[in-house]
């Protein structure tokens, strides 16, 4: 039976600085693969929130009989 899980490698350039501060940040976390999976899943909830339509509600402004509204007065 093959196995369920798949792997995904994330390759680092360590001669690049930029990289290899990553690389090395990555080690503060015993686990590399959740945290890889809690950044992945923020992106995909980010992502939902911008492609929901904005609803926007518009009022009518009802008509003001001045006539009317004067005889209150």
């Amino acid at each position: 039976m093959p196995k369920d899980i798949k792997n995904r490698p994330v390759a680092f350039n360590i001669n690049d600085p930029f990289q290899r501060k990553l690389y090395e940040y990555t080690y503060t976390y015993t686990n590399f693969s959740a945290y890889v999976k809690m950044l992945i899943l923020r992106d995909m909830d980010s992502k939902k929130v911008e492609s929901q339509p904005t609803v926007v509600a518009q009022v009518a402004q009802p008509e003001i009989d001045i006539d009317l509204a004067n005889s209150f007065i």
